[in-house]
C-alpha cells in the first residue's frame, strides 16, 4: 500500500457543495487523516498520479492540486490532534 499525500487549493469551493464531494471522494480511501485543512495522507494501492486523476475530475480549472507518494518517509509534527499523530506513526 502506498501512502499519498493530498494537498489542495479550491478556489471558491469552501463552502459550496463541490466542496464536499470532493471531501468525500477523498474519505473514500481505505485509510486516511487529515491533520491539516487542506492536507491529507491516504493509503491505497494506486499512485500519486491515479489519485490525482480521480481527484482532479471533482475541481475547476483555477483550482491547484498535488499528490506526492511519501510512502516509508520520516515525518515530525508539532501541534497535530493525537488522532493524526498515531496515524502517521502507523502509517509511515
Amino acid at each position: 500500500m502506498n501512502t499519498i499525500l493530498i494537498s489542495y487549493d479550491l478556489i471558491d469551493h469552501e463552502t459550496s457543495d463541490a466542496y464536499k464531494v470532493f471531501i468525500e471522494r477523498i474519505k473514500k480511501y481505505p485509510d486516511w487523516v487529515r491533520p491539516l485543512e487542506s492536507f491529507w495522507l491516504v493509503k491505497t494501492k494506486t499512485s500519486a498520479a491515479e489519485v490525482r486523476d480521480a481527484l482532479k475530475t471533482l475541481i475547476d480549472d483555477n483550482d491547484k492540486l498535488l499528490a506526492i507518494d511519501v510512502t516509508g518517509r520520516d515525518w515530525a509534527s508539532y501541534g497535530l490532534p493525537a488522532k493524526a499523530t498515531d496515524w502517521l506513526k502507523t502509517n509511515m
